[in-house]
């Protein structure tokens, strides 16, 4: 991937784990969240060949456990804290 749309994918991750952290759009950071994990596990497992846990810990479990989570509070409406 180019390096201009890895500092972009970044910073959408930034900005969606803060949304959810602080309970503004919750939701929308969530969904920002699925979207970058279903990403993560399409590269990883097609284009990579890497293994749910990879030798060296480069798996991609913690991708499954973010997707996870990030299921849980949209399915929850972000949860009893949030603001928006």
């Amino acid at each position: 991937m180019s390096p201009s749309i890895t500092v972009v994918i970044g910073v959408i991750e930034i900005i969606a784990a803060i949304m959810i952290a602080f309970g503004v759009f919750a939701q929308i950071g969530a969904l920002l969240i699925i979207f970058t994990m279903l990403g993560a596990i399409k590269m990883k497992l097609i284009d990579w060949n890497t293994g749910f846990y990879a030798e060296k810990g480069f798996g991609w479990h913690y991708d499954v456990i973010f997707l996870a989570a990030a299921l849980v509070i949209l399915a929850t409406n972000g949860g009893a804290y949030i603001i928006i």
